[in-house]
């Protein structure tokens, strides 16, 4: 049991009560949240809460258990003691209890991957630091001031640095400063994990670092707020033309800086100034975020060469059970041809046996005469219609194979003559 609930009053759930004094309410609904307490009476959280202001027994705001799950400093309001004359406040007459409802416990996250895992325990034994710009700084970072140098001073333009061998960097005149010692400390940080940094040639001109062979695009600007501006009068825009043509909005710059981290595949991930916290503070969960990007980039392409061998096994099977479907079609075919010129071999036969048997008793048919040379011719065209007599038909051309055919040999199903 966790130790929010260690003060919480022993009072049996299942026990019929209707009523508690406003020190045990105070304890169960500081111990867990309303909504749990709120269950063991059969009530709502918002009839609960409603119970509770009106015997002045304070209840936790919002974010107040997420700040203990966190183990952040949460504040706890103390209980109001009772005016004399109000003393009939002192007891809570509640519903009897119902069921338990026990709170929705969160499953405990999964492990971090060995890469992940590996890589928080180094970040946590080499914090980063953001220092002054040396004189002679990383050259990238040199290229990018150099590609910063027409911000001046007292203006507001973003400009993002210019040059092959800028980083990408998009800030004004009051943050470039603070723009480039980031990522100096970025630069050094990466050479000392071992990940080469340098700039994407391509149509989009990315700064990137390749961590376990994954390339990941990072990038720092700082933030602009949209504003709309007023709309002219028409008699101003009569008097200053140029109005006519005014944008909409301007962006003002807000100082506050972005680092963003992505993979051209779809994973991205930022970290931007906060009220408690600034980029500077964030560099190391940084370099966590890209190795679990390149940890997750790495099991995804793993697991994409195992679906398309999987994919190549079931196309070749499939491959291989059509063609036996087609081959089987064709044996098929060519039976049932064989069987056909069989049946019309014998059938010539018998018409030209019966021709002769008729023509013999009258005395017609004589030696080398026409109606002769026509039997003989008969007989011979219906034997070289037969494939049981006619040379190169039996046995079919499919059973043999020549040496360079890589098609398998024709596979017949087995016959057990001893169960026929």
């Amino acid at each position: 049991m966790s130790n929010e609930n260690a003060d919480a009053p022993s009072i049996p759930v299942d026990q019929t009560r209707h009523g508690l004094t406003r020190e045990e309410l105070y304890k169960l609904v500081w111990s867990e949240p309303v909504q749990a307490v709120a269950g063991r009476f059969g009530m709502s959280d918002r009839g609960l809460a409603k119970l509770c202001e009106r015997h002045a027994i304070p209840t936790p705001g919002r974010g107040y258990w997420r700040q203990k799950e966190t183990g952040s400093p949460a504040r706890r309001l103390p209980l109001p003691k009772l005016h004399p004359t109000h003393q009939a406040l002192a007891t809570v007459q509640l519903p009897e209890p119902q069921v338990v409802v026990h709170p929705i416990v969160k499953p405990e996250p999964p492990p971090d991957p060995p890469r992940v895992a590996a890589q928080r325990a180094f970040e946590a034994a080499n914090p980063i630091v953001v220092s002054e710009l040396p004189d002679r700084p990383h050259p990238l970072v040199g290229a990018t001031r150099t590609g910063l140098r027409k911000l001046k001073d007292g203006t507001s333009n973003r400009l993002r640095a210019r040059g092959d061998a800028s980083l990408d960097l998009t800030v004004t005149a009051a943050t470039r400063e603070r723009g480039l010692r980031i990522m100096e400390a970025l630069c050094r940080a990466f050479k000392q994990r071992g990940w080469s940094v340098a700039n994407h040639e391509g149509d989009h001109r990315d700064s990137q670092i390749e961590v376990h062979g994954i390339k990941i695009a990072f990038s720092l600007e700082e933030r602009m707020r949209q504003e709309e501006r007023p709309k002219p009068k028409p008699i101003d825009r009569l008097l200053q033309p140029s109005l006519m043509f005014q944008e909409r909005y301007e962006y003002i710059p807000t100082g506050e800086l972005v680092l963003k981290a992505w993979i051209h595949t779809g994973a991205k991930s930022k970290w931007a100034d906060g009220k408690r916290q600034r980029v500077e503070a964030k560099l190391n969960d940084f370099m966590i975020a890209v190795v679990t990007m390149a940890d997750n980039e790495i099991r995804w392409q793993e697991e994409r060469v195992i679906r398309e061998r999987q994919q190549l096994v079931e196309e070749r099977a499939r491959w291989e059970r059509e063609r036996r479907q087609a081959e089987e079609k064709h044996r098929g075919e060519n039976l049932a041809q064989l069987s056909g010129w069989w049946r019309e071999a014998e059938s010539l036969r018998a018409f030209v046996a019966a021709v002769r048997t008729r023509l013999d008793s009258s005395g017609v048919i004589t030696p080398d005469s026409q109606l002769d040379r026509w039997l003989r011719w008969a007989d011979g065209h219906a034997d070289r219609l037969d494939p049981l007599t006619a040379g190169g038909q039996l046995p079919p051309s499919y059973l043999y194979r020549s040496p360079w055919d890589p098609s398998p040999i024709a596979e017949w199903p087995r016959i057990d003559h001893g169960q026929a």
